[in-house]
């Protein structure tokens, strides 16, 4: 800082002498105040009402603010601080250091020469440090907004009365009977909810996308309405792209100049609110709805309203509502900024040896502000794999795993921009006389150490992968040829013999070519006939010929017709196939020729059933295998003999074990459909030239034999086997999932 106030780091031998001359600088008239009662005591809030920004400062600070008239020396600041406030002395360094810290806020004007450059190199400075935190945090961007504070009061009227006491507590009374409708018929909503592949599908999507765009902007409309009525303004309005998402932004800052907290925290809360009643509608909506747009609209918005508002806005390790309301709560404005300051303030005095004075921090929970520096940075870390993993499960069937690498470098790129910024300004600055030696080498030692641990250290660690139950030398049947059910003659668990007729479909395209090519056959035998009487060579030559070839056609007619009849290819017991979940859009516009659920369910009478449709499966024997379906990354770690944990979803809260009996040597190309990402299964499959869904990555069965059957473990049910791995280091952990995530080589 140029004039009397030196840099906090002078090297050594430099000496200040500047107590008797007048400081340059004056507390700016144009400040707002207000007193706030806080978690830690009394402070003071300050509005800076040409920036629109609020700061924090302390009542010793304020005294500290208001001295500065341009017209005191430092050491009249000095004995008259010290004469205000005789519990907290300080000295003419810590005070130089409090001014500085003051004049850095924006709160004082000087009246010294030259200021232009000095205030040019601050706000290029800002803009940096604007742009830096714009690429860190390109999934959360804010683009520039309006002044909304006319429209929120033109709202006011029609909206304002629902934060009132009285609407409040009905409010909260019809969120909670929807809660209590869930607890009390969670078994019957499980049941109406569609698979994972179904409702983040390419079909649904898009409605997703809109309705979550639409509730956000209801949710900031509730801040800023809220805001209005509680007597603080909304300066700013604007678009903001949450994880490329359109949605509002509202702020509602000036809320901090309101001296009762629970105004506050009611309007950091008014978003949540407002997205809590929706849900609650949306919910009875979808429930007593029947199949149709409004149905599925409803599970959008119930969605959107609801695991959001849990994951994200309720959430105080975001920078959104839930992180505003601890805010408020702690009696601390800008809760993370003054987290990663103390972090950074004792980071230095620790690793570095660099002391201070004067310690800012003292009146602050220390422990608390630690705790959530690390439990935000380790939460926003898992937040943006979380993304990037749903990011490369919507890209991958697109075959736009490079677009998914390009985010991947980004999000690495920010997590280490911010502290390697950090390390760059401290290099950059005149600090480094000031370390310590000993601090250096105790830091440096310290790093090495965990660095060899993670890199070093063997650590064991545990592979999971599907699991499917099926009977010993089970025998599948599948459809040969397409066709609509019109006879079903078994039904799963009953027993049948060799040859029994399981199945009949009808193909009334097919009848009506075998129809056709028997009229064909027939002409032919009749124009034979007729070339015989006539003793014509050439013509019986070429009648016979064309008869031959009507008969060939009519016999492959037939055996294709007579495919359409399924028959039991061994004794044994009927188990049905793979299941179906139901088509949204083939309910929506009243499809019944589309089958869904089991294949042998009495609802599918009359249903189309494509070809290679696996209908049913016969067990000739009651022994029970598992198979074990591991990827080209864990074949290596698994060898005969093994044990594996078993858990089958038929009974979650149990545990099995299995040994492995046999390891395939080649990968497989098709697995049973239920263990598929379009059934809800970990299994990605991608359609084949010919139409066929193949496996997309390299997957090996292992076949486990179980030590006494359970009637738990039925034939098809799915499930997860978990066993141990090869130890390895956490890098090369960390290196493998990496890899394998990003189908990168070597």
């Amino acid at each position: 800082m140029p004039g009397l106030l030196k840099s906090k780091s002078e090297p050594p031998g430099h000496r200040q002498d500047s107590s008797g001359a007048v400081l340059p600088f004056t507390c700016r008239n144009d400040l707002e105040y207000r007193v706030i009662i806080g978690y830690t005591g009394s402070y003071i809030v300050v509005k800076d009402p040409v920036g629109l920004k609020y700061h924090k400062l302390s009542p010793e600070q304020k005294t500290l603010l208001q001295f500065l008239n341009g017209q005191r020396t430092l050491e009249d600041i000095r004995r008259e601080f010290n004469a205000a406030h005789p519990d907290a002395f300080l000295s003419s360094r810590a005070i130089q250091q409090q001014i500085s810290d003051l004049h850095d806020k924006g709160l004082t004007r000087s009246h010294r020469m030259g200021q232009g450059p000095v205030l040019q190199k601050q706000a290029g400075q800002a803009f940096r440090k604007k742009l830096w935190g714009t690429v860190a945090n390109f999934l959360f961007l804010r683009l520039p907004g309006w002044d909304a504070d006319r429209f929120l009061q033109w709202m006011l009227p029609v909206c304002g009365w629902m934060f009132s006491r009285t609407a409040v507590c009905f409010a909260m009374l019809f969120v909670m009977s929807s809660w209590l409708y869930i607890a009390f018929q969670f078994d019957h909503v499980r049941r109406q909810l569609p698979e994972f592949s179904q409702f983040f599908g390419l079909g649904n999507l898009m409605s997703l996308w809109i309705t979550f765009a639409i509730a956000k902007i209801i949710h900031e409309l509730g801040h800023g309405i809220s805001c209005r009525r509680f007597g603080a303004a909304c300066h700013e309005i604007g678009v903001m792209l949450l994880v490329f998402s359109p949605t509002l932004y509202c702020d509602v800052t000036d809320s901090w100049m309101l001296s009762r907290r629970s105004r506050r925290i009611a309007i950091a809360a008014a978003g949540m609110y407002v997205e809590l009643i929706l849900s609650a509608i949306a919910l009875y909506v979808w429930m007593f709805t029947d199949a149709g747009p409004l149905h599925y609209h409803a599970l959008n918005l119930w969605f959107a309203t609801t695991v959001t508002t849990v994951i994200f806005n309720a959430n105080p390790l975001m920078r959104l509502d839930g992180y505003y309301i601890l805010s408020d709560f702690l009696g601390i404005p800008n809760l993370r900024q003054r987290s990663n300051q103390v972090v950074e303030h004792f980071s230095r005095q620790w690793c570095l040896g660099i002391r201070q004075e004067h310690n800012p921090y003292k009146d602050d929970p220390i422990l608390g502000l630690v705790i959530y520096y690390f439990a935000a940075g380790i939460y926003r870390v898992l937040l943006l794999l979380g993304i990037l993993l749903v990011i490369r499960e919507w890209l991958l069937p697109m075959s736009l795993l490079d677009v998914t690498r390009i985010i991947c470098v980004v999000m690495c790129a920010s997590l280490v921009m911010g502290p390697g910024r950090k390390i760059y300004q401290l290099w950059k600055s005149r600090e480094t006389w000031r370390m310590k030696r000993i601090n250096i080498i105790v830091t440096s030692c310290v790093a090495v150490a965990m660095i060899a641990l993670l890199s070093l250290v063997p650590i064991p660690w545990y592979g999971t992968a599907p699991i499917i139950a099926q009977p010993d030398e089970v025998r599948h049947i599948y459809t040969l040829n397409a066709g609509r059910l019109t006879e079903l003659l078994v039904k799963p668990g009953e027993m049948v013999s060799e040859g029994d007729v399981l199945v009949k479909l009808a193909n009334e395209e097919l009848l009506d070519q075998l129809d056709a090519a028997r009229l064909e056959t027939e002409r032919h035998q009749i124009e034979l006939r007729f070339a015989v009487a006539k003793s014509d060579s050439g013509a019986r030559q070429l009648a016979r010929q064309q008869l031959a070839n009507a008969g060939l056609q009519l016999k492959q007619l037939e055996e294709q017709v007579a495919r359409l009849t399924l028959r039991a290819p061994v004794s044994g017991r009927v188990i049905a196939g793979a299941a179906r979940p139901v088509d949204a859009q083939a309910r929506r516009q009243g499809d019944s020729s589309t089958w869904s659920g089991l294949p042998t369910d009495e609802q599918n009478m009359g249903a189309v059933f494509e070809e290679g449709t696996h209908f049913v499966s016969i067990a000739p024997k009651e022994e029970t295998r598992v198979l074990l379906h591991v990827n080209q990354d864990q074949r290596n770690d698994i060898q005969v003999g093994d044990r594996v944990d078993l858990r089958f979803d038929s009974a979650p809260d149990q545990l099995f074990q299995g040994t492995v009996e046999l390891l395939a040597s080649e990968n497989q190309t098709n697995v049973d459909p239920t263990l598929t990402t379009q059934y809800g299964g970990a299994l990605t499959t991608v359609a084949d030239e010919f139409g066929h869904e193949r496996l997309m990555d390299r997957v090996y069965v292992a076949t486990l034999v179980l030590p006494v059957n359970n009637e738990l473990i039925s034939p098809g049910t799915r499930g997860i086997g978990r066993f141990t791995r090869q130890s390895r280091s956490v890098f090369a952990w960390s290196w493998r999932a990496f890899r394998q995530t990003f189908a990168l080589s070597g």
